[in-house]
């Protein structure tokens, strides 16, 4: 009977040591896609990061450019050149309120207002 006990303790041991082998192979397995996996998302981050700031800069030139057609509307608009003309005034007020729905677009945050918050 005591032979069937050491057997029966040792065969315990041996199946608690292989499920526990395979567990630790499954983890590092896991652990192994994880981590190149994180390496992927990394990579891909740099990327829209490079695009995000393309993106930005473009945004920055079409701003400026909003702003400079308002400049130059307004200077036109001031010197009343269009007011006379039906056909002329009407088209200019056209590019008026197109130019007013441009002037709602933002792309840049101030500096200033990042200062007060």
């Amino acid at each position: 009977m005591t032979i069937y006990l050491i057997i029966n303790d040792m065969l315990t041991w041996i199946i608690i040591s292989a499920i526990c082998f395979i567990i630790i192979c499954i983890l590092i397995f896991m652990i192994r896609n994880l981590y190149k996996t994180q390496k992927i998302i990394i990579k891909n981050n740099e990327a829209l990061k490079a695009e995000v700031s393309k993106a930005l800069v473009v945004f920055g030139s079409i701003e400026e450019k909003i702003i400079w057609s308002q400049t130059i509307l307004n200077d036109i608009d001031k010197k009343g050149i269009f007011a006379s003309d039906d056909e002329i005034g009407w088209f200019f007020k056209n590019i008026q309120l197109i130019q007013d729905e441009l002037n709602g677009f933002q792309f840049r945050i101030n500096p200033e207002s990042k200062k007060e918050t």
